[in-house]
């Protein structure tokens, strides 16, 4: 089962963060500079220090020009009077642009020029719309470094994904293990990820970058920007000299400034989130005063005679004599007097049980997405307020056969109970000998027909061997600790009926988790190929999502070549065996290494040693039989992918200087 706890994370996170992303200063201005409002644009720039650029001052001012130019010829080929916008625009050049384009910047008295042409060749509106888009990207850029604005987890971590996909896409080398991607990813890749980028920025637009324009950059922070993004070594440099040397902050530069669809992915995260029962609990009602406006105004839009039906209703429900309620709920801390404590408990447990029969609704064959929302908010009501035997007996009253059918669901319910049972205090029928007691007749039966729930019995278990320290003056249920484990019981129960439930509802499963989940095996399957960990993996959150996905299955091809390579060493073993017994020697029993064969592993054996730890330069490829530091010396000089000079060292017998005698000859 996948415990999705770090997306769920990321998903609310987003949600929250989507309004908050909108009214950012960055894409303000490159909302506005789209819209051709430059004074707009300037006017949000107030109080940064990219309003007193004189690059960016020219370059609004000189767009401003060209888009007189444009209306200009627009106007004339329209067979109107261009004689207006002309004349606007010579006298913005005459008076602005002209003396600022001899000390603004090295190239200003170019880009002058190059807008003087405007007013003699008519140039489309589709030329005119690319540059400037291309310059609100590179302000946008500009503003996102100097404000410090950052993306929400989940779109860095989509972007992180989606480039790496296309990286790997436009790769003509693909080892038979890779794993396969479904339609409906690739369809979501190409949606999501659109084309463009924002540009970088000049050093004009930030003269800070001058100083950092000789900075001496680390080859191992160059190779993990090249190996993560498909970036070209040029561009690692950049980023690390813009980025002050940082490869994380560069990483995430580059990341913000990929154009995705956000609507697209709002989308997918709201699916997820009601999928997953994640959306926000319902606003409070109005206040009093509120709600008896609002019931006026209904009252004015009905005829006379509803509103004398309305009343006669309303008197003759305060004329019946009130329902009976139930007693209230006795302490646990309260002591029992006389009587036998397992006898109360059991005529409790008939009378919950016949009041959750009389409340309770039969669950329907399908079900809709508000009877799973309503059913579920009041499973989590009962088993958060530690009525854990009510939600069991409504459940078997709306549906004897449910708990049975998925053991899962039942198992989580269960240990809700024993928990329950375990914090509880002894005078009302707890403690650890009726912890067990539940764990004896319903935990344990569960585990032995279904052997994939042995784990979580045993540490079910190992919660009643370990002693919780009681708070000062109180029972051991107040304690942190057992709070904590029993909301971490109910939040379990309630996915795993909700997991259960959700064929019924003819949902399918949430589309971003199935793009996350063929996302991040297509991540694994690049830095198998590439002999090294992910540095960013940490950073993103990636290693936390893989270790809530279970592990894939092996591919088939994986698995065919590590049985023939175990049927080759098998055979090569018995020959070795024969000639040893023959000889009369004694012989090695372990496996016999087969030169140019490789036994290869499982996905999930290379998981776990990336999960395992350790950092990109600090490791070896030992697998290869190459040193690091030769791998980053040859894409260094050459330039060449890590997968392609690991093959080259390997042809080579790890001498660099042999491989790069081969490649410059």
């Amino acid at each position: 089962m996948e415990h999705l706890e770090a997306l769920d994370a990321m998903v609310l996170a987003h949600l929250s963060q989507r309004h908050v992303t909108a009214c950012q200063v960055d894409e303000a201005v490159r909302s506005d500079l789209l819209k051709a409002n430059f004074t707009a644009a300037l006017e949000r720039l107030q109080g940064l220090s990219l309003a007193a650029s004189p690059y960016l001052q020219f370059q609004l001012k000189l767009r401003r020009f060209m888009q007189l130019a444009s209306l200009s010829a627009a106007a004339e080929g329209a067979g109107g009077s261009p004689a207006s916008y002309l004349a606007s625009a010579l006298a913005l050049a005459r008076s602005e642009l002209a003396p600022m384009a001899l000390h603004a910047y090295c190239e200003a008295f170019l880009d002058f020029k190059r807008g003087m042409s405007r007013l003699l060749v008519a140039r489309g509106s589709d030329e005119t719309s690319s540059d400037l888009q291309e310059f609100a990207g590179i302000v946008a850029r500009a503003v996102r470094l100097e404000t410090g604005s950052t993306a929400s987890k989940l779109a860095q971590l989509l972007r992180y994904l989606l480039l790496l996909h296309q990286h790997q896409n436009h790769s003509h080398f693909h080892p038979c293990w890779w794993p396969s991607v479904t339609s409906q990813t690739q369809q979501l890749c190409a949606q999501l990820l659109l084309p463009g980028r924002d540009a970088m920025p000049p050093e004009a637009l930030e003269p800070r970058r001058c100083a950092s324009a000789v900075l001496r950059v680390r080859e191992e922070d160059v190779q993990a920007l090249r190996t993560s993004l498909g970036c070209d070594r040029e561009e690692a440099v950049a980023l690390l000299r813009r980025a002050d040397g940082s490869a994380v902050a560069g990483l995430h530069d580059t990341l913000q400034a990929t154009h995705i669809d956000h609507q697209l992915l709002a989308e997918l995260a709201a699916e997820y989130a009601s999928c997953r029962g994640l959306d926000a609990p319902p606003s409070p009602p109005p206040p009093r005063q509120q709600a008896t406006d609002e019931a006026m105004q209904v009252d004015e839009l009905q005829p006379p005679q509803q509103q004398e039906e309305d009343r006669e209703a309303q008197q003759q429900q305060q004329q019946q004599p009130p329902h009976e309620e139930r007693p209230p709920k006795v302490a646990r801390w309260c002591q029992v007097e006389g009587g036998d404590v397992s006898a109360a408990a059991a005529a409790r447990h008939q009378q919950l049980e016949a009041a959750a029969a009389a409340e309770a609704e039969e669950l329907p064959a399908e079900l809709s997405e508000q009877q799973l929302r309503r059913l579920l908010r009041q499973l989590e009501a009962l088993l958060a307020s530690q009525q854990s035997e009510q939600a069991l007996a409504r459940l078997d009253a709306c549906d004897p056969a449910f708990l049975p059918a998925h053991p899962e669901a039942a198992f989580a319910m269960q240990r809700c109970r024993f928990l329950e049972r375990l914090f509880a205090a002894p005078a009302v029928g707890g403690g650890s000998a009726a912890a067990l007691l539940v764990a004896r007749q319903h935990l344990s039966p569960l585990a032995q027909q279904h052997p994939e729930l042995q784990p979580q019995l045993k540490a079910a278990l190992a919660a009643a061997l370990l002693p919780l320290p009681a708070p000062p003056g109180g029972s051991v249920e107040g304690s942190a600790a057992a709070q904590k484990q029993q909301q971490q019981a109910v939040a379990d129960a309630v996915a795993a009926v909700r997991a259960a439930l959700r064929p019924r509802c003819r949902l399918s499963e949430p589309r971003l988790l199935a793009l996350i989940r063929e996302l991040l095996g297509l991540h694994t399957a690049h830095f198998k190929l590439q002999h090294c960990q992910d540095r960013f993996a940490s950073e993103l959150g990636i290693l936390a999502l893989k270790a809530s996905f279970p592990a894939a299955p092996a591919p088939t091809a994986s698995a065919a070549a590590a049985a023939a390579a175990a049927a080759i060493a098998a055979e090569a073993q018995q020959a070795l065996a024969a000639a040893a017994g023959g000889a009369g020697q004694p012989y090695w029993t372990g496996q016999v290494p087969v030169p140019g064969v490789r036994v290869l592993g499982s996905e999930s054996d290379d998981e776990e040693e990336m999960l395992a730890g350790g950092s990109e330069e600090d490791g070896s490829d030992d697998e290869a039989g190459v040193s690091e530091q030769a791998i980053i010396t040859v894409c260094e000089f050459t330039g060449l992918s890590r997968h392609t000079a690991i093959d080259l060292l390997i042809a080579h017998g790890g001498d660099a200087s042999a491989v790069l005698a081969h490649v410059f000859p």
